[in-house]
């Protein structure tokens, strides 16, 4: 790979949970749910 070749990302899902403020770290106890878009399911 070329120093200069584009990379493109593209979503693939999204995870749920119950934290409602940003924060940094201190997720130890939180349980989040990884929610794939249907394209990725199968």
């Amino acid at each position: 790979m070329n120093i200069m070749d584009e990379i493109n990302l593209k979503p693939i899902g999204f995870v749920k949970n119950n934290v409602k403020e940003p924060r940094f770290g201190n997720f130890a106890d939180e349980i989040s749910e990884i929610i794939l878009d249907e394209e990725f399911t199968g």
